[in-house]
């Protein structure tokens, strides 16, 4: 009796890794290069636009998510100035990080300064406090900068 329990168990044991296995292949999300799109083996339908993103930097990607709790409240979270809890009523507007022209003009530490800082330390609007106390690190500040470029798609 025991050994057939034993040999349940390993026949249930195998039946479910290879349900896991199935299940792992069955859900893999279906991923083309453009050598294969050039080759043939996938086919765009008719109005979608296909595009492959690289992979971001740890610098970026941490900047987005330092950005997105720290900054997008004022500055939205694509970066225009629109954020939802206080832009709405500030006056300077925060600025807009999209804007190219203004992007490619100020350096990174010029960035770094008013994010650590806070722009009143530079006569400007007193509503974005010094992040320096918060943040603690300057590589976070550094991060931010990083996701700030890639909001205008702007060169340091």
């Amino acid at each position: 009796m025991e050994k057939y329990k034993l040999i349940q168990k390993k026949f249930g044991v195998i039946i479910f890794s290879v349900l896991i296995v199935l299940m792992f292949y069955a859900c893999q999300p279906l991923v083309y290069s453009e050598e294969d799109i050039a080759a043939g083996v996938y086919v765009k339908p008719e109005g979608h636009v296909f595009t492959l993103k690289p992979k971001e930097s740890f610098e970026i990607r941490n900047g987005r998510i330092v950005y997105n709790e720290h900054c997008a409240p004022c500055h939205g979270d694509t970066g225009k100035g629109n954020g939802n809890y206080y832009a709405s009523g500030l006056e300077p507007k925060p600025r807009n990080f999209t804007d190219a022209e203004f992007m490619n003009k100020v350096k990174d530490d010029y960035l770094f300064e008013v994010i650590w800082k806070g722009t009143a330390a530079f006569g400007k609007s007193p509503y974005c406090p010094p992040w320096g106390d918060t943040l603690k690190e300057g590589e976070k500040v550094g991060n931010i900068i990083s996701f700030l470029r890639t909001l205008a798609g702007a060169g340091k």
